[in-house]
């Protein structure tokens, strides 16, 4: 392995596409399992196993029904069920750094996307920087108001499916002020933290409308990461496919508004911060919302 990258987020900006994308080349090797939830078990924010032991049970039942029907497929289940048992063990950045050097063997970048890791303090960033020489990390910036409401659409109909807390999410401006829906809006801490923790040569930040439908957005990552490129045209139909959309619906003008102005902030770091001409929707909202 020459590289090693965790995507950092933002949550509800691409990542799980990004990830795919990142999977689907050649050199790159990421967990089966998506995000692994290593670095915030060990700050005590998340509890990693529980999800691990939960996709465990899933995927034996699946090993099982292979074994019976579809043996052509056990193969590939095997695996996931030993990734998965190797991250349930690994409690030390040993152990980490083991996993990674099992299954990305033979590959020429390792890395995995975790947007939880986001909302850490500034050790866990360092100590993220230094599991690897050279770790890079990479953070996909969207439309503030956009991201928030793609949040709060998501967990709202989690909320209503499953009829929990439904409460919660009769007032969407309050939930902005609030909870992980303030923290993962909040560009600029996780910027500082990661320019901190790497410098900026190590760092990969683009914004999400670029990315996702940019083929030379994707190429630069790629660059960024000592890849190889890939033609334009495999990249078009990987941009085109999009994963955990939220459900659709309109935010209402009003509240769109009102959320921009409470981002604010966010958006003039970005804007200060960020070289080129940003994105046009995150421009008219901005502009929109500016006080008369």
């Amino acid at each position: 392995m020459d590289t090693f990258f965790v995507l950092l987020g933002a949550q509800k900006a691409g990542t799980s596409w990004l990830g795919r994308v990142l999977s689907a080349h050649p050199d790159v090797f990421m967990p089966a399992t998506q995000e692994i939830h290593y670095f915030d078990t060990k700050h005590g924010f998340y509890d990693k196993n529980e999800t691990l032991y939960r996709r465990l049970g899933y995927v034996e039942q699946r090993l099982a029904k292979a074994e019976a029907a579809s043996p052509e497929n056990v193969a590939s289940i095997v695996e996931l069920r030993d990734q998965i048992e190797m991250l349930i063990d690994a409690d030390s950045d040993d152990a980490y750094r083991a996993f990674f050097e099992r299954f990305g063997n033979g590959y020429k970048v390792c890395g995995e996307k975790t947007p939880n890791y986001s909302v850490l303090p500034q050790t866990a960033f360092d100590e993220m920087a230094r599991v690897y020489p050279d770790a890079r990390m990479m953070f996909i910036l969207r439309n503030p108001v956009d991201r928030f409401w793609s949040q709060f659409r998501f967990h709202a109909d989690r909320a209503e499916k499953s009829g929990r807390r439904l409460s919660r999410f009769t007032d969407p401006f309050a939930a902005l002020r609030r909870g992980s829906f303030a923290v993962k809006s909040d560009y600029p801490a996780v910027l500082r933290k990661m320019l901190f923790a790497t410098g900026r040569d190590r760092c990969f930040i683009e914004y999400y409308e670029r990315i996702t439908n940019l083929p030379d957005a994707v190429r630069a990552l790629f660059e960024f990461l000592n890849l190889r490129p890939i033609p334009t045209q495999e990249l078009e139909t990987w941009q085109a496919r999009k994963v955990n959309t939220s459900p659709a619906m309109e935010m209402p003008e009003k509240l769109r508004r009102a959320a921009v102005q409470e981002l604010r902030p966010v958006y003039d770091y970005v804007f200060s911060h960020m070289a080129g001409e940003p994105p046009a929707q995150w421009l008219r909202d901005y502009n929109t919302a500016l006080p008369d």
